[in-house]
């Protein structure tokens, strides 16, 4: 189901142009290594080279004379690890609480739906800032920070889903064998409902994209590590002199933020397509 869901994504110009850009920008992280392998926080060269001007620094330097294309490259892999890294996190606990809700109901439905709207009430930049504020700047923290709001989305959706299935024949012939509702839940209601919620993944990675830049900005993001959100808190100083130093991490940060976002709306083509049939 999931292998056909993502071929009919792929299928769709907003999902195979968006792979194609997450593609490239994976591949930029995962070789950073092998293209830049220093420390890309070092300073290498004179503060603020012009793109092209020196051919061993082609995108230039910042007013520190550190190697912008070397930043570029580790942050997308720092972005991109702690962008899959919130998803993942928001997915497993989203669609096990939210599994628990729909499969029980009562006391238990109503204390995690609770807990869920009152997380809701407080803007999700605000509850990430607090947590990093409180715990330090961490490539954990931030991504502990931005999962504790993430996961009332998939709650919700897989809660619903849950409500719809769990009275289908298929969950009544598991509860007459004998099976524990939490068994039923997570072995058989869950693994049916869960495609709806993977569909939030792209919306929960281009949030997440944008909330650990902003932290980053804001000097909570982890210090040792490359950050686009970094890189354009440093630009700010020399906008006027080195408008490179903050246009290139933008432009970067945009092309990611949009092209998760292309691949969630061929997902959600794909599963409206895949509804369709089904009725």
């Amino acid at each position: 189901m999931a292998d056909s869901i993502a071929v009919r994504a792929l299928s769709t110009p907003e999902g195979a142009v968006g792979a194609g850009l997450v593609c490239l920008v994976a591949f930029a992280g995962l070789a950073a290594g092998l293209f830049f392998p220093g420390d890309p926080l070092d300073m290498v060269a004179r503060p603020l080279l012009a793109p092209f001007a020196n051919p061993a620094f082609p995108l230039g330097t910042d007013r520190l004379g550190r190697d912008l294309a070397a930043g570029l490259v580790h942050g997308a892999r720092a972005s991109l690890a702690i962008g899959l890294s919130v998803a993942i996190v928001a997915l497993v606990i989203g669609a096990a609480l939210g599994a628990l809700a729909g499969m029980f109901g009562g006391l238990i439905d109503e204390i995690i739906m609770r807990v869920a709207d009152a997380i809701q009430t407080v803007p999700a930049f605000l509850l990430a800032l607090a947590i990093v504020a409180t715990t330090g700047p961490s490539l954990l923290g931030v991504v502990i920070a931005l999962a504790a709001s993430a996961w009332t989305g998939p709650a919700r959706v897989v809660r619903a889903e849950v409500l719809s299935l769990r009275e289908r024949a298929f969950v009544d012939a598991s509860r007459l064998s004998g099976r524990s509702t939490v068994a039923i839940a997570f072995s058989v209601v869950l693994p049916n409902a869960l495609s709806t919620a993977i569909a939030l993944a792209a919306i929960i990675v281009a949030g997440a994209l944008l909330s650990e830049a902003a932290l980053a900005f804001l000097g909570l993001g982890d210090p040792n590590a490359a950050s686009w959100g970094a890189m354009i808190a440093e630009g700010r100083a020399v906008i006027r002199t080195a408008p490179h130093v903050i246009l290139l991490p933008g432009a970067a940060l945009f092309v990611t933020v949009l092209a998760v976002s292309l691949v969630g709306e061929g997902l959600q083509k794909a599963l409206t397509g895949r509804r369709s049939e089904d009725r």
